[in-house]
């Protein structure tokens, strides 16, 4: 029984020196350190949701944030976590340059078993401080012209407008994009015989009505473009979204087929016209096939 009570007093007289040790200054000073931290970061975390809800309107994008918000936000957040920490650390008298130095060996360490993946966190952040591109973009990646329908710290997500296919590509081979205007130009090939006057009146016609599809914004005639073998080029300058491009080039290549026939217009082919000479012998002239 002695032997007890001997051990709870040994107990009490360790948790006594310990609390004496805490200095309460320190620990004082310690949370408010938190608190003010944490404060900060709530009106932070107000104002940045507020900035990606104004992108995204104005991108036009449903459920989706800017491209990269949620990379800043992660990084952000863990800068302010390790500030704190080392902050308290250091009130407290705990070495910092010494867990600094650990901390940058452990990170030696793991760069080196994850090595592409920092690559893909090191070139998510270039792709967002340089603005290759945002969620709802339509960019060209290689050979392929997609929606970007996702963007996270390791991948971006595209959809290729062609075929719907989704490309899910690592942030570390994104060495260069180009992303797509609104700008789409057609060029409508006419045969040298047609009156210039009466193709411009026609394809202005022409112009304004394709200027009332749905998904086009407006549609502008630009006038003779250039001078070929066997026609004349004239140029149509078609604003609308880079992803509605095949469905808008499909109704414009329809009214320009209403239109110009209408009108009596033909657009030229492929032809082949047979020269007979004197002796019998017969000379063939292929004319190239002009398409819009």
């Amino acid at each position: 029984m002695e032997q007890e009570v001997q051990q709870v007093q040994q107990e009490v007289e360790k948790l006594g020196s310990w609390f004496g040790t805490i200095n309460l200054t320190r620990l004082i000073l310690s949370i408010v350190i938190i608190v003010l931290a944490a404060v900060l970061w709530r009106v932070f975390r107000k104002g940045f949701k507020r900035y990606i809800t104004r992108r995204a309107e104005v991108k036009n994008v449903k459920g989706a944030p800017a491209a990269g918000t949620s990379v800043v936000y992660g990084v952000v957040k863990g800068l302010v976590i390790l500030g704190v920490f080392l902050i308290v650390m250091q009130i407290n008298n705990v070495n910092v340059s010494a867990l600094v130095a650990g901390l940058g060996i452990a990170s030696a360490i793991v760069g080196l078993a994850f090595q592409d993946l920092l690559r893909d966190i090191i070139m998510g952040l270039h792709v967002v401080s340089d603005g290759f591109f945002e969620v709802g973009d339509v960019i060209r990646y290689g050979d392929v012209d997609g929606l970007v329908i996702s963007f996270n710290i390791r991948t971006t997500k595209i959809k290729d407008i062609d075929n719907g296919n989704i490309l899910t590509i690592c942030n570390r081979n994104i060495t260069e994009s180009i992303k797509l205007s609104n700008l789409l130009l057609m060029n409508v090939p006419l045969s040298y015989e047609e009156d210039y006057r009466k193709v411009h009146r026609v394809l202005t016609e022409a112009a304004r009505r394709i200027g009332e599809v749905e998904q086009v914004e407006r549609c502008e005639y630009m006038g003779t473009q250039d001078f070929k073998d066997s026609s004349i080029f004239y140029r149509l300058h078609i604003y609308a979204p880079p992803e509605k491009k095949w469905t808008v080039w499909r109704a414009a290549r329809s009214i320009l087929q209403e239109t110009l026939a209408e009108e009596g217009i033909t657009i030229p082919y492929q032809q082949i016209d047979v020269h007979v000479k004197e002796d019998g012998q017969i000379g063939l002239m292929r004319k190239e096939e002009q398409t819009i």
